[in-house]
């Protein structure tokens, strides 16, 4: 079986994170298309869009344009983020950038 993926906790862990994305995506937009928010937590579904310009996923930059969406749940107590979920579509990030080939049509 595969390695479990560990939570990112803290805003230290995860700049890393952030700056990844913006080495690898140039012209990286997120677009917040819409939000819910019921007491403490607020979700967004988010499009984002660039163009795979950088190293920083581990393989060398494609220039293919990348178009996806996801999701984000966020906690908010006492005016700051306590907590943060996040689900994006990253497999139809890589088959944009053309290291996952679309599946074959049934």
């Amino acid at each position: 079986m595969g390695q479990a993926v560990r939570p990112t906790v803290g805003p230290a862990a995860f700049k890393p994170v952030f700056h990844m994305f913006r080495e690898a995506l140039g012209d990286l937009e997120i677009i917040v298309e819409r939000t819910l928010v019921d007491g403490e937590y607020c979700t967004a579904h988010c499009r984002v869009k660039g163009r795979h310009v950088g190293k920083a996923f581990g393989e060398d930059a494609t220039s293919f344009p990348v178009d996806f969406y996801g999701m984000t749940i966020i906690r908010v107590q006492d005016g700051k983020l306590t907590e943060g979920w996040n689900c994006f579509d990253f497999l139809t990030m890589y088959q944009q950038i053309g290291w996952v080939r679309n599946p074959v049509k049934p």
